[in-house]
């Protein structure tokens, strides 16, 4: 390396800080254009190089972006030689005092994720961060008042005091799922909130006023009171999951620009009031386990996205209005009967193991589709589908009546899941090739537990990813 060659990235450094030794014979001081740092743990954790990395003060300040992640680290004291550094991500680490970041005054993102802080009192200097990133240590209240915050995220923690966040009128995403949150008043103020996360806390009310707001998760919270839903008209995602939610009229008719919209693991038994959010994109009505009409779906016709696991659902009639739906959940139901998503040309995935389906007919018409799950079903002729060329996953294990001992499959398909103990042969071809010699298969596996009767006669097969599994195949 030359005395002045400029070291811009990273990889530049790396090439040259291959190992303790190198870093004692290198003229660091000469790096005086470093922007980017992510130190190996061999330098980091090597006691001879902290004093040599602390006295590289050229070096260091001019770094911008600093980055060790994962690598559960407790100690961070050479931290505060970055004096220039406007980024620091210390996620996945073993961190429990922080008191050194205080003197970054520059920094504006720092992801101190997953890590096991309590006290966060050495953050109320750096005036400057925009972006906070806390989620998944020990905190049990938030006290530092960062006027320019734009992003908090402090998911998975202890919280009960959140009292300090009023204060953060510049906020525009406040995360706080997963925590023992009861009051939520004090967030009143942040008017200029676009997304809030509050699910799975002990709220049992709604209330704030927020009038920016487009993404609101309350899901897991038993809410009694969800008056203030009103007053947030912009909303385009709302979550209310396992809320207690009976009766649908609890969500404002204004909120006509809803775009998904999540009910799954309620009390729902009647449906009608969702005719009036036609612009719905996504739904879910899983395990909502009486409910049985979805005829008023009928008029949600841009929906990609339906889910209805776990339901009392038996026709499927209102789908067939549904023509751009991309996605449908359905398994655990009484649903017989596919026929009404025959037209859905742009389906490409379904789950609908686990209910009562005899003819999957419908589906080989469907060119779109790619991911079909229908194990424990009673299907009679799944060999219909046998000629589709656009499947990636494909699970129809534990049919019933099963009609054929040879199993046909295209070899582009990523997993296949059969228990079949009548199969004896397999087959696997597409355009170009056969099941043949030294067939690689890559991606997932193909899952042939169960089927005793299976020889692999002649073949020689290299897994990529993961596996295939049979109980006695031939190796």
């Amino acid at each position: 390396m030359q005395p002045n060659q400029e070291i811009r990235s990273k990889e530049d450094l790396l090439s040259h800080f291959g190992s303790s030794k190198q870093l004692e014979i290198l003229d660091l001081q000469q790096m005086e254009k470093l922007l980017e740092m992510d130190v190996p743990p061999e330098v980091w954790e090597d006691a001879s190089n902290r004093n040599l990395l602390s006295f590289s003060q050229e070096l260091v300040q001019g770094t911008k972006e600093f980055r060790y992640n994962g690598r559960k680290i407790e100690h961070i004291y050479l931290i505060s030689f970055l004096t220039n550094i406007t980024e620091l991500n210390l996620p996945g680490n073993n961190i429990s005092d922080i008191s050194s970041i205080s003197k970054l005054k520059t920094l504006k993102i720092l992801d101190l994720s997953s890590n096991i802080i309590k006290d966060i009192s050495g953050l109320q200097s750096l005036l400057n961060l925009t972006h906070l990133f806390l989620s998944s240590n020990k905190l049990t209240s938030y006290t530092v008042a960062l006027p320019n915050l734009v992003d908090l995220e402090l998911e998975n923690n202890r919280i009960t005091d959140i009292s300090a966040i009023s204060k953060l009128k510049n906020l525009k995403k406040l995360d706080l799922g997963s925590n023992i949150i009861e009051d939520i008043s004090v967030l009143q103020s942040l008017t200029d909130l676009i997304h809030l996360n509050l699910q799975v806390n002990k709220l049992t009310s709604y209330t704030l006023a927020l009038p920016s707001l487009v993404e609101l998760f309350l899901s897991r919270n038993k809410l009694q009171d969800k008056s203030g839903l009103q007053h947030s008209p912009k909303l385009e995602r709302l979550t209310l999951s396992e809320t207690g939610t009976s009766d649908l009229r609890t969500i404002p008719h204004q909120l006509f620009g809803l775009k998904d919209l999540s009910l799954s693991f309620n009390n729902i038994l009647e449906i009608s009031y969702l005719s009036n959010f036609v612009d719905l994109q996504s739904l879910n009505l899983g395990y909502n386990k009486q409910l049985s009409n979805i005829g008023p779906l009928q008029f949600c016709t841009q929906l990609t996205k339906l889910r209805i696991q776990k339901t009392s659902i038996t026709d499927l009639w209102p789908l067939q209005f549904m023509k751009i739906l991309n996605t449908l959940e359905m398994y655990l139901t009484q649903v017989v009967d596919l026929h009404p998503l025959q037209y859905l040309y742009k389906l490409e995935y379904i789950s609908a193991h686990d209910a009562c389906i005899t003819d999957v007919s419908p589906l080989s018409k469907l060119t779109q589709l790619k991911t079909v799950f229908l194990s424990d079903n009673k299907i009679t002729n799944q060999d219909t589908l046998q000629h589709h060329n656009n499947f990636s996953k494909y699970d129809f294990s534990d049919q019933e009546v099963p009609t054929t001992d040879e199993l046909k499959f295209y070899a582009k398909i990523l997993s296949v899941h059969s228990s079949h103990k009548q199969i004896s042969k397999i087959q696997a071809e597409n355009r170009a090739s056969k099941f043949r010699e030294s067939m690689t298969l890559y991606r997932e596996y193909v899952n042939l537990q169960i089927n005793e009767q299976i020889r692999a006669v002649n073949t020689k097969i290299e897994i990529w990813a993961q596996f295939i599994q049979n109980s006695e195949a031939d190796q």
